[in-house]
């Protein structure tokens, strides 16, 4: 089961730019791995998807991912380092769900997208902050990562760059803090599961991505964000039969 996940997550990843984690997070929890599990398993095919997305995104031009690395990743760092320590508990799925039903909505309605950026330029390093502590905390960051990269750029080259780069510097910090705080071996005994996600966006991934349109990228994107919220709820309202829930 884990493999089909994370193929089908790589897979939606190299198309959109979120995927692994976004989606792949939660499965993994609804199937009884602890949050720290999902990160082993999750994070280096993450983090290689991701480099490859990077290397091959020339077309994008340069995007400046400067104020995630000031504003948003020391505060991922300090709310993973948090979660790893388990004396918390934390339930962001109804938050994370609303943020991405607005996310789907601001993606098809220019009015609602020019209104963000307009909100963005006003309180970005909040809006960053926030960013940050979700994702340290839940793993469940893309989504605020996708409005955040949405409400920047318009174009779906510059969007989904903008996600990777943020992704990489995320998994790269997050995969540092579990070495630190559990064990080189825990990372490595999952390195396979990269490897199989490398693979997928190497024969899948480009190619789907080059096919799709701006908007159908949109409308798609929306869709899986929708779909992602509606099982968020299920989640959070005990819908599913799985006993393990996202608790920090």
């Amino acid at each position: 089961m884990i493999y089909i996940i994370v193929v089908t997550c790589a897979l939606v990843q190299s198309i959109f730019g979120i995927g692994l984690l976004a989606f792949g997070t939660p499965s993994l929890l609804l199937l009884g791995y602890s949050f720290e599990d999902a990160l082993c398993i999750l994070l280096p095919a993450s983090l290689a998807v991701s480099l490859l997305q990077s290397i091959g995104e020339r077309e994008a031009g340069l995007i400046n991912i400067r104020p995630i690395l000031i504003w948003a990743l020391p505060f991922c760092a300090v709310a993973l380092y948090l979660a790893l320590q388990k004396n918390l508990t934390i339930h962001l799925e109804l938050i994370v769900a609303a943020l991405l039903l607005t996310s789907a909505a601001i993606r098809i309605s220019k009015t609602l997208r020019t209104r963000l950026q307009e909100f963005m330029q006003r309180h970005e390093p909040a809006a960053l902050i926030l960013i940050g502590l979700v994702h340290g905390f839940s793993n469940m960051g893309g989504g605020l990562l996708a409005i955040y990269s949405s409400a920047r750029y318009a174009e779906k080259n510059q969007v989904r760059r903008l996600i990777v780069d943020g992704y990489v510097a995320f998994a790269t910090m997050q995969i540092g803090i579990l070495i630190w705080q559990r064990s080189l071996g825990a990372v490595l005994d999952n390195i396979e599961f990269a490897g199989l996600a490398a693979v997928t966006y190497l024969i899948c991934g480009r190619l789907f991505f080059r096919k799709i349109t701006s908007r159908a990228y949109d409308v798609a994107l929306s869709g899986f964000m929708v779909v992602y919220a509606v099982a968020l709820i299920c989640k959070y309202f005990d819908m599913f039969s799985a006993s393990h829930v996202t608790r920090i």
